[in-house]
């Protein structure tokens, strides 16, 4: 595909960005799994509104969802650094599934003081809950839940979470303390979210996401968040190539995944994480340093009779002609 040319300036190409990578961080944003108020509300949109489906749990499809995408990931060598969470049930579940490293055993290596679960083991409620076996965060990136990435707020008991103190228990591994009140302060059960405030609440979730440190981050969150945080974005920096448009404005399905790059060009700071090398005299200052270092680590291996590294080199490759 040609990028387009500007008339004005055939010289300047129109539409394409640069932007240094410490102002910027690649983010996977992720729908939640199904969960059993989708499989309800999919069949009569008024079950959205039950009691019933109070900060629904991951149906069956939905465990294997979550599941595929986790294998999606470790193919695909996504590595985030951090993941990101509503605190609502599914979503800890799914994140739980796609980026937990296996079954976490009682009285195995993580059990012992070195890693709490990242989940705890869940007995079977029909059409409530599904059983499933405790999972390990060993080895795991670390997980930090969000309110600014919660669902559509309001009447519908669904997106309505539980005390913080039920979550901490049930995912040990996962850091709450982003969450500012015990109870949830912020569902109310007669009146809904506007889609203004939801947009609002994005561009917020979107700058603090734009000002961490990390250069890959996980977003585990909601179809209609995620829809219209994407959406505004959108408007915002008054995107029209179509594609992208489509790309960025589509609603999620249940445990889909897209990767976005998230700049803040007006960043009153960079980070350090770069992979920027200064050069000029700064790297003869490094070149000094390495030559030096080298000569203590020759000296070294002299005092300790094991020869030079030159020397080992030469000695292996003879032995590897030798053989």
């Amino acid at each position: 595909m040609k990028a387009s040319v500007s008339a004005a300036n055939p010289n300047a190409l129109s539409g394409v960005q640069l932007y240094p990578a410490s102002v910027s961080k690649v983010v996977h944003f992720i729908r939640h799994g199904e969960a059993w108020s989708n499989v309800a509300g999919q069949k009569d949109h008024a079950q959205y509104a039950n009691e019933k489906w109070f900060d629904a749990s991951l149906s069956h499809n939905g465990w294997r969802q979550a599941e595929a995408l986790g294998r999606h990931i470790r193919d695909s060598g996504i590595r985030p650094q951090l993941v990101v969470v509503s605190p609502l049930t599914r979503a800890l579940q799914t994140a739980a599934a796609a980026f937990g490293t296996g079954v976490w055993e009682e009285g195995g290596a993580s059990a012992n003081g070195v890693q709490p679960p990242l989940m705890r083991a869940r007995e079977d409620i029909e059409g409530l809950q599904v059983a499933h076996a405790a999972i390990s965060a060993q080895g795991a990136p670390p997980f930090l839940a969000h309110e600014l990435c919660r669902e559509h707020l309001g009447v519908h008991p669904c997106d309505r979470r539980r005390a913080v103190s039920h979550y901490r228990e049930q995912f040990p591994a996962v850091d709450f303390s982003l969450i500012e009140t015990e109870e949830d302060s912020w569902w109310v059960p007669d009146v809904r979210e506007s889609k203004e405030d939801i947009r609002a609440r994005g561009a917020r979730f979107l700058a603090w996401l734009a000002a961490r440190p990390e250069g890959e981050i996980a977003v585990v969150s909601h179809s209609s968040f995620l829809h219209f945080t994407l959406s505004n974005a959108v408007q915002a920096a008054a995107v029209h190539s179509e594609p992208v448009v489509a790309e960025l404005t589509r609603w999620f399905e249940n445990c889909e995944l897209r990767t976005l790059v998230v700049a803040d060009p007006g960043a009153s700071a960079v980070h350090t994480r770069t992979t920027n090398f200064a050069g000029g005299t700064q790297a003869l200052a490094l070149a000094e340093a390495q030559a030096t270092d080298w000569v203590v680590a020759e000296r070294a291996a002299m005092q300790l009779g094991m020869g030079t590294h030159s020397q080992q080199g030469v000695g292996a490759e003879r032995d590897e002609h030798e053989g």
